[in-house]
């Protein structure tokens, strides 16, 4: 293959091809990814898998032949957008005002309360929840998030450049300033590992205010790189420099 390319635990995949088959592969990309998950990022997880394992409909996964538990996938995908975004993200878009438009909540409304407002924040909450529910299955959520969090770069090998030491390709390393779920550090802890076997590795950050999310919301920021390293690897970033945040090295 050319490269590997994904994001988030698709870059996990493209990390666990450099450990399987480092011959397969000539380059790998990473895109906001982790060699293993914080335990910050499987509380997260382990919560939204209990909003729906939770929901009366679940029926222990057997619920194909009646209603679906999309309260509890909805409350799910409140929870990873939450995660997925950032705080700065989240105050420019919503601040702390009420909704715009009058809307009927999928909650029921809170007792004992003096204004019982509803906030935009909520109603984006709701909106994006209810339209997740159309298109997504909840055992394959329960799936997806249990693989990202069992997910270990390391595994069985003595450590993270143990496990990438097979592979003599090129890596570009991808990670975005305000991502707390797979910060920085996480991507730099990636990088030193394949410094280690002696690849040729450049980790470009990314300044951005969306949070994990901004692999898929701004790709703009950083496809141009993308692109250098797909058409001439490494050295292709070099004849092509970025405006500052590459960590050239290997």
């Amino acid at each position: 293959l050319h490269a590997v390319v994904g994001g988030s635990i698709g870059g996990m995949n493209v990390l666990d091809w450099v450990r399987r088959d480092p011959d397969r592969l000539a380059r790998a990309v990473p895109i906001a990814a982790t060699p293993r998950p914080r335990a910050q990022a499987v509380a997260f997880d382990a919560i939204a898998r209990r909003a729906i394992t939770t929901d009366p409909h679940w029926n222990g996964g057997r619920y194909y032949d009646g209603p679906s538990p999309d309260h509890g996938l909805m409350l799910a995908r409140q929870l990873g957008l939450v995660r997925y975004l950032s705080s700065s993200s989240f105050d420019e878009k919503f601040g702390a005002g009420p909704a715009a438009t009058c809307q009927t909540m999928p909650f029921p409304s809170e007792p004992f309360t003096e204004t019982g407002t509803y906030y935009a924040v909520e109603s984006f909450l709701d909106y994006q929840g209810e339209q997740f529910v159309q298109r997504f299955d909840a055992n394959s959520y329960l799936s997806l998030t249990r693989a990202l969090d069992e997910f270990d770069l390391a595994d069985d090998a003595a450590c993270e450049a143990a496990a990438l030491a097979g592979f003599d390709g090129e890596a570009f390393l991808i990670s975005f300033t305000s991502d707390w779920y797979f910060p920085v550090a996480r991507s730099r802890v990636l990088e030193s590992a394949f410094r280690e076997t002696d690849a040729a590795v450049v980790h470009h950050t990314v300044a951005s205010d969306y949070g994990h999310d901004a692999f898929l919301a701004q790709p703009s920021l950083f496809t141009q790189r993308l692109r250098s390293f797909l058409d001439a690897g490494v050295a292709g970033l070099e004849s092509d420099p970025p405006s500052g945040g590459d960590r050239p090295s290997g």
